[in-house]
């Protein structure tokens, strides 16, 4: 392939604008060393000339360099074979205002971080070395440069101008980290003297409804420098997932290039599950592309064969409609979490980071991430191994919380933008949706600004009128018509939270919904729940702090109490509503490790009771009502104190071969996911609901089910038990009610548990609430650890005397626990293993210790 990478020999320095461009070049002062890929602030970090951006006390040192500006310079030759032909500089991604020159001459300006850029450069080499330069202008500067000419704009979150500015959203700062506003060529840069190009590999796998077949059109388009009466050889391959040839075509096309067209019919196909719900086989359809012997261009792609359908009806006994997602016609309760980019630096995010994260969300029983909006079209590598490991994608657009302009220029660059990430992405079978924005149409129904799916689009605003919601046009007009034209086999929902029926987004009956009643204003219980739930439920979560190793790593110094963690919050208020969650269902901790306990207990309990209602809520059959629950959010891009349920996990720590250190939420998570989940909840004081969700092809199915339950006391004396067989039909994929209960001591402690023969199959246990009216003494906890043959993982064996709430165990700071966080009850074996490589003992924490500070 004649390809050359631009990766090594760049050096950077800050732009000098009291001196000509040519004359910054030639003065020696201020180089440094740049990797590309990279940004420039990771450069100047490396040089020692700014504190760390993952550092919370850095911020107020860093803010001045958002406003300069940068030069890139390369030099470098060009190999001899490259000089004879067709020559483009491929830049992959610019972020975000550069302007590029080659030998002194200007090829280009870019302002959309998101777009891939072809530059014909062959005029413009010259004889021996060859000098490339990019010039990258503050996107701070600039987005307030048009914020003057265009009006100042809404947002939640970061600077207003941002929205004049196609860069990832959240380098402008967010609720749940810093801003960092670099620059820099963030993907790679390629000379290309390539020939022929394949400008798209179009391949839809369409599955029939019946799932016996599966047609697969192969449409590569490709562009050649060639004479006309030149010949290319077009070979085109198919393989099945076990690499077995099922098709095999060679075309020619003349030098220019043109257009191929093939179909077949794969009969019985293997076909593609969302985790937990089957196997994730891969077909390979390959392209060959050769002129007079010599290959010019490759392409493979990886299939998965899947029928997938957004399942959109009017729902029995409601004025809404449903949402959710039939996947080789079973529903599917997409349980998950949405996914921000984990680093500020975008360049340093690492394939095996990436790998372990998803791993981190099948572990916990996830069946669906969403991309959210304010970050970026994730790299090739995060849609691969979505599509191995059997993630599903719910994928945004890159818009978030804003009220964007609906100008034809700026509408142009998105359409661009857009085509090519649909272009790149489209093949894959773990994405399922395209959203086209987070929370925008939110923000614009909530200053007066959107009258519903059927109100006319305003045209844009001029500079003296009042801001408008114009950006509609670019959700429901240039997104929509890309995705149709690139894209007609995948859904397409013009935001996220969106509803076609309502003027109001965010309508519980109508679309998919974000509920932040719980912890933003009015800050309602999260035991009201079950009371908030919406046909979608796309963002619901509470914040958790991290353990005392991340925070320190934020800090940069060891924290000696809870007030010193502020800094780590950039939420609004953030610090004052966990503490008012905190007060209304736990005793108060007295120190810091009592502190960060409870905050991932009321994080831990606060998504649980959301799962737990939300799963309820996905019904069966035609009684389908919540189709899905994500939680905001899987990962962090810092050690900050965020919504998380996994602590900051670097590319460092990656790299490392260090585990992800997790909240206790991921705990309570996967309990409330699991493929066979029995699930309970209050309905009234003293009477209470049980139920049973099944998903999964794993799942289990009880053959002679009974439901036993039992009431104990908070000392754990039993006071009632009763066991009876269930006679109600069994709803796989869906939610079987077993009946409301009675009690008759409204302050019990309740226990339910499926049984089949002997064997236990689920178990749930009810705690009166709020947990700290419970009054629990010490559960008096006993450790029994075991070796194995594994000298760094011990087993643990845990029982107690009294009922225990949310035992939590520590040890090294890269323990990993099998579980944790656990409920236990008198008579109950816990047995979990722990991988330490410290070796450090066990710590126990639970409610117990609260209360144990606050004796009645």
């Amino acid at each position: 392939m004649r390809e050359l990478s631009l990766s090594q020999g760049w050096l950077l320095k800050v732009r000098n604008h009291s001196l000509s461009l040519a004359e910054d070049l030639a003065d020696d002062q201020g180089w440094l060393p740049a990797s590309v890929p990279g940004i420039a602030h990771d450069a100047l970090w490396q040089a020692g000339l700014i504190p760390s951006p993952y550092e919370s006390p850095s911020l107020p040192k860093l803010t001045p360099s958002f406003e300069q500006d940068f030069i890139y310079r390369l030099r470098f030759s060009v190999p001899e074979p490259l000089r004879n032909g067709p020559l483009r500089l491929r830049c992959e991604g610019l972020d975000t205002f550069a302007e590029i020159w080659l030998n002194g001459h200007k090829l280009a300006q870019t302002d959309n971080m998101f777009c891939e850029h072809y530059l014909p450069c062959a005029d413009k080499l010259r004889e021996g070395e060859q000098e490339l330069v990019i010039v990258f202008s503050s996107a701070l500067r600039a987005g307030k440069d048009r914020q003057k000419r265009y009006g100042v704009r809404k947002v939640w979150n970061g600077d207003p101008s941002r929205v004049y500015v196609r860069k990832a959203q959240h380098h402008f700062g967010w609720d749940f980290g810093p801003p960092l506003l670099s620059s820099g060529p963030w993907r790679p840069i390629v000379l290309d003297g390539r020939s022929v190009r394949l400008l798209e590999l179009r391949c839809p796998l369409t599955v029939s409804e019946d799932l016996s077949e599966a047609t697969l059109t192969l449409h590569p388009v490709l562009h050649g420098d060639l004479p006309d009466i030149e010949v290319l050889t077009v070979t085109l391959r198919v393989l099945d997932p076990q690499g077995q040839e099922i098709f095999s075509d060679t075309d020619s096309l003349p030098g220019t290039g043109g257009q191929l067209w093939r179909s077949l019919v794969i009969k019985s196909p293997q076909l593609w599950w969302p985790v937990g719900h089957g196997p994730q086989p891969l077909y390979r359809c390959e392209l060959t592309v050769h002129h007079e012997g010599e290959v010019l261009e490759q392409k493979t792609l990886r299939l998965g064969a899947r029928r997938v359908q957004l399942q959109q009806d009017f729902v029995q006994n409601s004025d809404g409609e449903s949402f959710y997602f039939l996947v080789n016609n079973r529903p599917i309760f997409c349980g998950g979490a949405n996914w921000i980019p984990p680093e500020l630096s975008l360049p340093r995010i690492a394939r095996d980071q990436v790998a372990t994260l998803l791993d981190e969300a099948i572990a916990a029983h996830m069946t669906m991430l969403r991309v959210w909006g304010g970050g970026i079209y994730e790299s090739d590598d995060f849609y691969d191994l979505c599509d191995e490991k059997g993630l599903l994608v719910f994928q945004d657009f890159a818009f978030a919380c804003g009220l964007y302009p609906g100008h034809r220029a700026f509408a142009d660059s998105v359409a661009e933008e857009a085509r090519q990430a649909i272009v790149r992405l489209r093949h894959h079978p773990s994405l399922v949706i395209w959203a086209g924005n987070n929370e925008d149409y939110a923000i614009a129904r909530s200053n007066n600004l959107y009258d519903g799916p059927r109100s006319d689009i305003p045209a844009p605003a001029a500079p003296d009128e009042p801001v408008c919601f114009d950006g509609r046009t670019i959700y429901e007009e240039t997104l929509r018509e890309v995705c149709g034209a690139c894209d007609p086999e995948r859904s397409y929902w013009p935001g996220s939270p969106y509803g076609r029926q309502s003027s109001d987004p965010n309508d519980r009956e109508d679309g998919d919904r974000h509920i932040w009643e719980v912890w933003h204003s009015p800050q309602r219980d999260y035991q009201d729940y079950d009371a908030l739930c919406g046909r979608f439920v796309s963002e619901f979560g509470m914040q958790g702090v991290p353990s005392l190793a991340t925070l320190t790593k934020g800090l940069g110094f060891p924290p000696d109490g809870i007030s010193v963690i502020s800094g780590l919050n950039k939420g609004d208020g953030g610090p004052e509503r966990i503490q008012h969650y905190i007060d209304r269902n736990l005793p108060a901790p007295s120190d810091l490790a009592t502190y960060i306990y409870a905050t991932q207990l009321v994080q831990a309990e606060s998504l649980a009771h959301g799962i737990r209602a939300f799963r309820r809520a996905f019904g069966h059959d035609l009684m389908r009502g919540c189709g899905g629950a994500l939680v905001w959010q899987l990962d962090d891009c810092w050690p900050g104190v965020s919504w998380s349920i996994l602590e900051h996990y670097s590319a460092d720590m990656a790299k490392a071969g260090r585990p992800v250190r997790r909240k206790a939420s991921h705990y309570s998570i996967r309990r409330e996911l699991a493929p066979l989940h029995l699930g309970a909840a209050w309905q009234t004081e003293g009477r209470f609901a049980v139920w049973l969700c099944h998903s999964g092809a794993s799942a289990l199915r009880p053959e002679q089910p009974r439901l036993r339950i039992c009431g104990l006391s908070p000392s754990g004396e039993r006071l009632f038990s009763e066991e009876r067989p269930l006679s109600q039909p069994f709803h796989e994929n869906g939610v079987t009610e077993l009946g409301a209960q009675s009690l008759p001591d409204a302050k019990l402690i309740v226990l339910c548990e499926l049984l089949d023969g002997p064997n236990r199959m689920a178990k749930t246990v009810l705690w009166p609430q709020p947990l700290k009216d419970l009054g629990l003494t010490d559960p008096e906890v006993l450790l029994e650890e075991h070796e194995t043959p594994d000298p760094l993982v011990r087993r643990v064996r845990i029982t107690v005397t009294r009922p225990a709430k949310a035992l939590w165990l520590s040890a090294g700071e890269d323990a990993v626990f099998s579980d944790n966080l656990l409920d236990l009850l008198p008579g109950e074996v816990a047995e979990i293993t722990v991988k330490d490589p410290a070796l450090s003992p066990i710590r126990v924490m639970g409610l117990h210790s609260l209360a144990a500070l606050h004796p009645r």
